[in-house]
């Protein structure tokens, strides 16, 4: 294969790439294959350094970012040089459709891979937005847990004081009632001798009085401090309104 040939048959292979870059890649080449027959080898030989023309076109279309296997101009280009179509407007319209399948399948492909990425952010959005309902549960799980143990806390509280409280006041109630019911025995003790030395003439009727007095008070203050810790059940009647009560005058309006 000498240089013209190994040219045509390079650029009949590489016709999907753009008529510039196609240029520049003939040049190239061409450039290398003229160097090294002034280096001192053939034409063959410099051509058979780049390999087999088969490995040489799939490595400069991967490096322009082609599928190799998607070679569609070279086969084309090989029927109609096989068949020896005459006619040059056919074979112009036979690489037009053909270059037209790469960009439909090229845009296939595309519109592919962005629908797969549509579908990965949709799956991805609504992975979010699940976790931040999850969390939105858990976190007014969270307030109403809390709300209730603070209920219990402030409940158990209140019981704990109300019955401290009652303790205290049962502690006071029974210092002071042991004294004031000493003092009331003391004061009937009293009016009961006074009682008898006043049937006896003795003038003792002031001081008579003086513990009748004592021991209404004992007494008095007695019932006081049991009022204290003693609780009466105050019963209340809920107001009813007229409307819930049945009117029994709707059975007496005459009719029947």
């Amino acid at each position: 294969m000498n240089k013209s040939e190994f040219l045509s048959e390079l650029e009949k292979r590489i016709r999907v790439l753009d008529k510039s870059e196609i240029k520049d890649i003939l040049a190239e080449y061409s450039q290398h294959i003229d160097m090294e027959i002034s280096n001192g080898q053939t034409e063959d030989e410099a051509i058979k350094s780049f390999g087999s023309i088969e490995e040489l076109t799939s490595e400069i279309l991967v490096a322009y970012h082609v599928n190799p296997e998607y070679e569609y101009d070279a086969e084309i280009s090989e029927i109609i040089d096989s068949d020896n179509i005459e006619n040059k407007s056919k074979e112009k319209k036979a690489f037009s459709e053909a270059k037209e399948g790469i960009k439909e399948w090229q845009k296939k492909l595309h519109d592919k891979r962005l629908a797969k990425k549509a579908i990965k952010a949709e799956q991805k959005a609504l992975k979010k937005e699940k976790s931040k309902d999850e969390f939105g549960e858990f976190i007014e799980k969270g307030k109403n847990n809390g709300k209730a143990v603070g209920r219990s806390v402030g409940n158990g509280v209140k019981t704990l004081t109300s019955k401290i409280w009652t303790l205290c006041k049962w502690i006071f109630v029974i210092l002071c009632i042991i004294p004031d019911a000493a003092l009331a025995v003391i004061s009937i003790f009293g009016i009961g001798i006074l009682v008898v030395l006043m049937f006896q003439g003795y003038p003792v009727i002031g001081v008579l009085i003086a513990l009748i007095g004592m021991a209404i008070a004992s007494v008095a203050f007695g019932g006081l401090l049991i009022s204290i810790v003693v609780k009466k059940k105050v019963v209340t009647v809920e107001s009813v309104e007229y409307d819930d009560i049945p009117n029994d005058t709707d059975d007496f309006t005459g009719e029947e």
